[in-house]
């Protein structure tokens, strides 16, 4: 009976240590709502996992009522704007002190944009042409596969920032549906529109490619 005792006591005592070694961290990306055409909230959290690996899981939303970003001044964000996202990832360590953690790692997205746009224009799946149309509703389904190299970078003692690098493969399927008022886009209507930053979006159907991704989040510790 004291041997067993003893041994849960031991148990005990390795679990809570195992805990205390732990590293927490919860992260906000700072780039995700400002620099972006489709702006979220993002919230990052990971998890040390014995010496050498680190797991996390981040969360995104975002709204036109939240949209603050230079995409808004530019007539971009819509009234029905909504999108969200869940990004898991799995890292391995390669160095770290108490100041500083690197790790190479692999991440998944998924996010899913819903809007309405108006007086605007898409590129068909079916032949391809490009069609102007008075209001339509949209959806885009994107998700990604990549490998990144980050860092954790402590400035006080509980709090720092973490920049992130990746690159990978993406594929993004989008829809316009509920579509009204469509026409096909005259060569004075091509004139207005210049292919620009976003003209990707406007390409309805699924389409491969490669997936660069820089962020950086400012993180508290646990």
């Amino acid at each position: 009976m004291r041997f067993i005792v003893c041994l849960f006591l031991c148990c005990l005592s390795g679990t809570m240590l195992a805990q205390e070694e732990k590293l927490r961290l919860l992260g906000l990306d700072l780039l995700s709502p400002s620099l972006s055409y489709a702006p979220r909230y993002t919230l990052h959290y990971k998890q040390t996992a014995g010496k050498r690996f680190l797991w996390g899981i981040g969360m995104g939303y975002g709204n036109t009522p939240s949209s603050f970003n230079f995409a808004e001044k530019g007539g971009f964000i819509h009234p029905d704007y909504r999108s969200w996202s869940v990004l898991p990832e799995f890292n391995y360590i390669l160095a770290k002190n108490k100041q500083n953690l690197f790790y190479i790692g692999l991440t998944g997205s998924y996010i899913n944009h819903q809007d309405q746009f108006n007086q605007d224009y898409f590129r068909k799946a079916s032949d391809h042409k490009q069609y102007a149309f008075e209001q339509a509703d949209y959806r885009r389904i994107k998700t990604t596969l990549s490998m990144h190299l980050a860092s954790v970078l402590f400035v006080g003692k509980n709090w720092g920032f973490s920049p992130y690098i990746g690159w990978g493969v993406k594929n993004r399927n989008v829809k316009f549906s509920h579509i009204q008022g469509m026409r096909p886009v005259t060569r004075e209507d091509s004139h207005n529109w210049i292919p620009s930053a976003t003209y990707y979006l406007r390409h309805e159907g699924s389409s491969t490619g490669v997936q660069l991704e820089l962020r950086l989040a400012v993180f508290v510790k646990l």
